[in-house]
């Protein structure tokens, strides 16, 4: 079910051969590790619960260095099926490494290599860490051109909205370092203007939405954004940009009064920690793995009502 090369899909064949069996097929891209409570694991059941097959290709360079999508090669790969419209779900969600802002909470963990004024790295980077600096630039920068893409070819050969979802942290502005209260400003993908454009432009049909993964099961607060083409996403959360007041804070929309969570961890490392806390962070909490699968179910069956 993962892995296939698109030299084996069919393109636009959407029934096995009796003719009669749709095939929801999903692009899951940065899927992370292969893991039992995933959104392929949780939409596997579901598919079959309406009697569909699925067609899940899951990319990450954890399941083989087939999948590195640093490799210019398989992003045009990649880049030509989305455009031709061989998916019906697109989840492109790529890793935070060198965008977290925990990196700037103290200087216990590994250094900042960016900022707000620097989104794409300090001029002054030292070369032991340039190569995790590009790294994090490129997979963003082919993160954004999978969602322009999608943006420009918003259906599938068979004719459905695609079901896109992006994620990413939210960007939650200022922060004062632990040690000597220094006021720095961390680097966001939300505050690219190219990724700003994209959302903002009307026609392209795609919006954020701000959710704190506690409410969906994480032992830590973690609010992130997301970016999503179905509408039934849009009722997670509250979809402006995040906002700040005169000296950087954040303001919202992600508040306190929004989450009334009781967390039981911060991702900033402590002196005591032997690794960076956001290790691991990348796997949602099966619960957002389960309400993923079912919006993605919820929306097809929307889109199939049309027809």
């Amino acid at each position: 079910m993962t892995g296939e090369s698109s030299d084996s899909r069919s393109a636009c064949a959407d029934k096995d051969a009796t003719g009669k069996r749709f095939t929801l097929k999903v692009l899951y891209l940065f899927a992370g590790a292969e893991r039992k409570t995933s959104v392929v694991h949780y939409l596997a059941r579901l598919a079959e619960k309406q009697g569909w097959a699925l067609d899940a290709r899951e990319v990450d360079l954890k399941r083989g260095r087939e999948f590195d999508l640093t490799q210019s090669q398989l992003q045009d790969s990649i880049l030509k099926e989305v455009e031709q419209g061989l998916f019906h779900v697109i989840i492109c969600t790529p890793p935070c490494s060198t965008w977290s802002r925990v990196r700037m909470a103290n200087r216990r963990g590994p250094p900042p290599l960016r900022s707000k004024e620097h989104l794409w790295g300090y001029p002054w980077v030292k070369r032991q860490f340039q190569m995790e600096l590009e790294l994090g630039n490129e997979l963003v920068r082919f993160s954004i051109r999978i969602w322009e893409t999608v943006a420009g070819n918003p259906r599938s050969c068979d004719g459905f909205l695609i079901f896109l979802f992006g994620e990413h942290p939210e960007d939650l502005g200022r922060v004062e370092r632990e040690e000597d209260g220094l006021v720095l400003f961390p680097a966001s993908i939300w505050q690219i203007e190219r990724l700003r454009a994209l959302v903002e432009n009307d026609c392209n049909n795609i919006f954020t939405v701000a959710i704190c993964q506690c409410c969906w099961g994480a032992p830590w607060r973690k609010p992130t954004r997301l970016l999503a083409t179905a509408v039934g996403i849009k009722q997670w959360g509250p979809h402006e940009w995040p906002a700040f007041d005169d000296e950087g804070v954040y303001v919202g929309p992600l508040t306190k009064a929004r989450c009334n969570c009781q967390v039981r961890m911060s991702l900033a490392r402590k002196a005591t920690d032997s690794e960076f806390r956001t290790t691991g962070t990348d796997v949602y909490p099966p619960q957002l793995d389960e309400g993923i699968a079912n919006a993605i179910v919820v929306h097809m069956l929307s889109e199939m009502k049309s027809f």
